[in-house]
């Protein structure tokens, strides 16, 4: 979705993604829609060695989309962001998203409340992450990794990047996402303006589901 949107504005966009099918599915829609992109299947803790290989290197934006949702390991989630850095030119943006660790919960209370009477160990080692504040690993809607703001911010300390922005992509909305989607376009979209003048705030970043880290490289 991100390679075709950037590929209709102009962007020269190479796209790298650990599933097979998904990197066919994108050259597919590509070439339906009439669009250049460069598709390839392989792991993000490898970029700079695939991309390096094919000829690309010194991009002016990377986005790293995905990795930290499903890496467990933070020496994983620091190589993938070392590999995305080196793709990038001094001066060029990086983009990176987290699964926040409230997301669960705001998942729960709006579509499935019974989960916190659950009392399996994936349940139960979530719960506890939650009331302690700390990161989760493990099984989710798939194995996956769901960060603590400490973590997320944390995970740039020691590395050449200025951060510009960090943020909740859902601004304040997830928890209230299905009753406000059914309104009248003129509420809804004022909520939209709210959300987006919230969406840096401190106190409001753990309503989302996901934050976004945009720096830029220094050097």
């Amino acid at each position: 979705r991100y390679a075709l949107h950037f590929a209709k504005q102009g962007c020269h966009v190479t796209l790298l993604d650990l599933s097979e099918e998904n990197v066919r599915f994108a050259a597919t829609k590509a070439q339906e829609q009439g669009l250049t992109i460069t598709a390839l299947q392989g792991d993000a803790r490898q970029a700079a060695d695939i991309l390096e290989a094919e000829g690309d290197k010194g991009f002016d934006h990377v986005f790293l989309m995905g990795p930290m949702y499903h890496l467990l390991e933070e020496s994983d989630r620091k190589l993938a962001l070392s590999q995305a850095l080196s793709l990038l030119r001094p001066g060029g943006k990086l983009y990176v998203t987290f699964i926040t660790l409230f997301a669960g919960m705001i998942y729960a209370m709006q579509y499935e409340p019974r989960l916190v009477l659950y009392d399996g160990e994936a349940e139960r080692n979530y719960l506890s992450a939650v009331l302690a504040g700390k990161s989760y690993g493990g099984p989710a809607f798939t194995t996956a990794h769901f960060s603590s703001l400490e973590d997320a911010r944390g995970l740039f300390e020691g590395y050449p990047l200025k951060q510009l922005h960090f943020l909740s992509q859902e601004g304040v909305l997830s928890p209230c996402e299905r009753n406000l989607a059914c309104q009248p376009p003129e509420v809804y979209n004022k909520w939209l303006d709210i959300s987006e003048a919230l969406c840096e705030r401190e106190e409001y970043l753990s309503w989302a589901e996901h934050w976004l880290y945009i720096g830029e490289k220094e050097g």
